[in-house]
């Protein structure tokens, strides 16, 4: 799910808490726009829904989720989407496979 995802990328079998994911809606962390750009992508095949964010700092800029059955349509959407952002196509990018 691209809204209240319950796992991290710490660990497969890692599960938020319920009670954090509430308190930090109830006290956000304070709004950081710096320098620091991340990208990161949730991929999945067969026409799952897939999705591609963009942050500075810890303020998330963009968020696009899609569907694409087709593996190399979704890497030349990914490769468009992070071209478009100003990302250089020899970035570092998180996913989740």
């Amino acid at each position: 799910s691209i809204i209240f995802a319950e796992f991290t990328s710490i660990d497969e079998s890692l599960v938020i808490q319920r009670e954090k994911i509430l308190e930090l809606i109830k006290t956000p962390p304070l709004l950081s726009i710096d320098q620091t750009i991340s990208v990161g992508c949730d991929m999945a095949a067969g026409g799952d829904e897939n999705v591609i964010t963009y942050f500075e700092g810890n303020v998330q800029r963009e968020l696009r989720p899609f569907r694409e059955a087709d593996t190399v349509q979704t890497k030349n959407l990914l490769v468009e989407v992070m071209g478009s952002w100003g990302i250089p196509k020899d970035s570092e990018v998180k996913t989740n496979i």
